[in-house]
């Protein structure tokens, strides 16, 4: 917490001719304005810790990422591999049917 002495700070005021109900308003405003807005060291500490967890979560989110990708290729890399030998079995089918219809063709000739 901010340490804010408002006695002297309005007997301060008072001493350059600030009327004593004016020095007062003035010091309660002062300090709720400064208790309000000013970040105590605590507070700073605190948002380094949210921001530590934070780094800690997004680490995890990235590892977590990466094995998923990881699983992602690996399902991909099966997929293109059963992909690809099913076209190889029905270029092979579609040659045999043409080599058979070739063969045809030559004995009708």
């Amino acid at each position: 917490m901010l340490i804010f002495d408002t006695l002297a700070f309005a007997e301060r005021l008072e001493k350059v001719n600030f009327s004593h109900e004016q020095a007062k308003v003035l010091t309660e405003e002062l300090k709720n304005i400064l208790d309000d807005n000013v970040a105590t060291k605590l507070d700073i500490q605190e948002v380094k810790r949210e921001i530590q967890e934070v780094k800690r979560e997004i680490q995890e989110v990235k590892r977590e990422l990466k094995l998923d990708i990881k699983e992602l290729e690996v399902k991909m890399e099966t997929r293109l591999k059963e992909l690809e030998m099913r076209m190889t079995i029905r270029l092979g089918s579609l040659m045999v049917v043409a080599v058979g219809a070739m063969a045809t063709l030559v004995k009708l000739l």
